[in-house]
């Protein structure tokens, strides 16, 4: 049963996967996200995480019509806090494949005049 239930959620991500695809051509170029205290913000590079292969599906878990991660995190009792996720995601898969790693890596550290 729990070899069938794999198979079918495997072949539902490889028929989507087109269609995820499709969108993030269409996506931003970048996505700003605001840091907090002396980690500023973020800018994810959309489309070069695109190019780079990265499945859309990877952090659009539910499907980009279901609109922002903090319509689910942080409001949803099963689903990680925001910053969380992102952490677990980002830095996850950036260990994996290269990615930077670190805080200053990702987020524009801010002087301390600037908080």
């Amino acid at each position: 049963m729990k070899g069938t239930a794999a198979f079918c959620f495997m072949l539902a991500l490889l028929l989507a996967w087109p269609l995820a695809g499709g969108a993030a051509q269409d996506g931003p170029e970048i996505v700003t996200f605001q840091g907090k205290g002396r980690l500023g913000t973020v800018d994810f590079t959309h489309r070069e995480h695109h190019e780079l292969g990265i499945a859309c599906l990877m952090c659009h878990h539910t499907g980009v019509e279901a609109g922002r991660c903090s319509g689910c995190h942080g409001v949803i009792d099963e689903a990680p806090r925001l910053q969380n996720a992102f952490h677990l995601l980002c830095t996850g898969c950036h260990k994996q494949k290269g990615g930077p790693a670190t805080c200053g890596g990702c987020h524009l550290l801010l002087q301390e005049e600037e908080q």
